[in-house]
């Protein structure tokens, strides 16, 4: 029933299309149509590789504060006869992604563009081969496929390949590009082919990278396979050294998150062409060797399961929050404002949303509480660690005063912090809300 609504719905969107712009034949380029920085650039004529395919262009509806589709078939632009249109096209995608077979598989990009295209073609030809949910079943069986995605991940060396609940934390040897060199080339390649294919390739070898295996479209694979790669670097991230030593600059990341060089340029005021060029790079490095990774086994064994959440309790959401709040925290150098962050994330844990009276009592005694129920004197040093990093954070917050920061007290917090998001870890099965933790803590 769902599906012969969702058919019918999509014939309604046929009568609302209409050509928007007749396509101009194409002006040669003139050096002087562009202006200020643009005109200073310097490009690529790319013209040879145009395809023939349709063209599909975007452009913000001020007036509705989206964008509207455009698509350009034979020298003609089609897309809605009004911009209301939009937005009652985009509501009806999506909620034909909810539609079962759709939703893992194929991006909410996608469909606007595919619906769109299916819709323009049945206004061109007055008719349709298929209904919209049989052209969609068609291009999933063409398009939908197993890859697996690398992200390069920076300043990570690992000794040897690992897992972390289904995903691989891999490198590419170079026995690996000498062979794709072989394939692309043959065996006797060119000086030339070799250099451009090392250029190309080789910058690969040796780099570490987290490799994910997605069934979906490419650009709802991409969606999935990035936000589990930013997932797993978080985990990532809670072994690596700044855990231990505060002040250690911690640059582990994903290359699409963090930008691994910068750059300034220097002018002297007496010399106009004393042109200088600084450069720095984010290269604090974090080595996982063999053992290291015998060693992490059980907590990555344990942030195994977190790749599995589905995110339908408050538990598993407040648990993956976590994780990805403090990863970031991780990467603040000013330890003042890690120290905010990091009370930040254990009032979400500690705290009901409704609780403003006496708010750091309460979640000093849940947290004691939670780790060190039976174990007084643990329980009284992680009070007063807690006190201490309190005292710090309002000195800033309220007075701006920074105060003398401990760094075995910072590291203690941080270390105190991994030991409640792998206690939550442990009560997932048993608790489903934060309220119902609360309320045994509160016993």
């Amino acid at each position: 029933m769902i599906e012969k609504e969702l058919n019918l719905e999509s014939y309604t969107f046929v009568d609302k299309i209409k050509i928007v712009e007749k396509q101009e034949p194409e002006k040669p380029y003139i050096d002087n149509d562009l202006k200020g920085s643009l005109a200073n650039l310097q490009f690529t004529d790319l013209s040879e590789y145009i395809s023939e395919s349709p063209v599909i262009r975007k452009s913000f509806m001020s007036d509705k504060w989206d964008s509207k589709i455009e698509i350009l078939i034979k020298n003609n632009w089609y897309g809605f006869s009004e911009n209301n249109v939009y937005i009652e096209y985009y509501k009806f995608v999506n909620k034909l992604q909810t539609y079962s077979s759709l939703n893992n598989k194929l991006s909410i990009n996608y469909l606007n563009e595919k619906i769109l295209l299916w819709i323009i073609n049945v206004y061109i030809n007055k008719k349709s081969e298929s209904d919209l949910i049989q052209y969609l079943d068609e291009l999933i069986s063409n398009d939908v496929k197993e890859i697996t995605f690398y992200y390069p991940i920076l300043n990570l060396q690992i000794e040897q390949p690992f897992k972390i609940g289904n995903v691989q934390i891999t490198y590419f040897e170079k026995k690996y590009f000498d062979n794709l060199l072989n394939k692309i080339h043959g065996e006797n390649p060119t000086k030339e082919k070799i250099e451009l294919f090392d250029k190309t390739y080789r910058n690969y070898q040796g780099r570490v990278f987290i490799a994910i295996n997605v069934t979906a479209e490419n650009k709802k694979g991409e969606e999935i396979s990035f936000e589990k790669a930013c997932l797993v670097t978080d985990i990532i991230k809670l072994l690596s050294p700044t855990i231990g030593f505060p002040d250690w600059k911690c640059s582990t990341d994903l290359d699409k998150r963090i930008p691994f060089e910068s750059e300034f340029l220097t002018i002297d005021k007496d010399n106009k062409y004393g042109f200088s060029i600084s450069k720095s790079a984010n290269n604090n490095h974090f080595e996982i060797s063999a053992k290291m990774q015998k060693d992490f086994t059980p907590m990555l064994s344990l942030f195994s399961q977190i790749l599995s959440y589905e995110e339908k309790i408050e538990i598993e959401k407040t648990i993956i929050k976590s994780i990805k709040f403090f990863s970031k925290s991780l990467s603040e150098n000013d330890l003042h404002l890690r120290i905010s962050q990091l009370i930040m994330i254990i009032e979400s844990i500690f705290l009901l949303e409704t609780e403003n009276y006496k708010m750091e009592k309460k979640c000093k005694r849940r947290m004691c509480d939670l780790l060190y129920k039976n174990d007084g004197l643990k329980k009284q040093k992680l009070f007063d660690v807690l006190t201490n990093m309190y005292e710090i954070r309002h000195s800033m917050t309220h007075k701006s005063i920074r105060k003398y920061i401990e760094q075995k007290k910072l590291r203690e917090f941080q270390v105190n912090i991994i030991e409640t998001i792998t206690r939550l870890i442990s009560l997932r099965p048993k608790i489903d809300t934060m309220k119902i933790l609360i309320e045994n803590l509160d016993k």
